[in-house]
């Protein structure tokens, strides 16, 4: 299945990371890509966008300062977001990977992220959208 990524300039990405440097280096790229990037440096921050944006698409750091990646996620999931999540982290721990099942991530990939991966995971994050349609 081809998938047109011309699609995200329709859309919104919501991105948590509170690494200033990862951030600025993944919304260099992710504004290539999509018609808006919003940013936020925690799960809290990012509730609030939530709350202000029409978002699409997450791409959420695991480990952050007042609420982490799985906690925003939790929240997502226990208040019907449907929105294509995927998670960064600088580590591959099979009990954290466990803790994520349930809450139907479309990714988890490990820091740094190659140009290749996220153009595979923006690819996924796209197919899990056209289910939920």
């Amino acid at each position: 299945m081809y998938l047109n990524l011309k699609i995200l300039k329709k859309m919104s990405m919501l991105l948590i990371e509170d690494d200033e440097e990862l951030q600025d280096n993944l919304y260099q790229t992710l504004s290539i890509f999509f018609k808006k990037v919003i940013l936020a440096k925690n799960g809290i921050e990012a509730i609030e966008k939530l709350k202000s944006y029409k978002i699409d698409m997450i791409i959420s750091d695991y480990v952050m300062p007042i609420m982490d990646g799985e906690k925003f996620c939790r929240y997502l999931r226990e208040n019907n977001y449907n929105i294509p999540v995927t998670i960064i982290s600088n580590y591959y721990e099979k009990e954290k990977l466990i803790k994520l099942i349930d809450l139907e991530l479309t990714n988890y990939l490990l820091k740094p992220v190659s140009y290749d991966e996220l153009i595979d995971c923006l690819k996924n994050m796209l197919k899990r959208i056209d289910k939920l349609s």
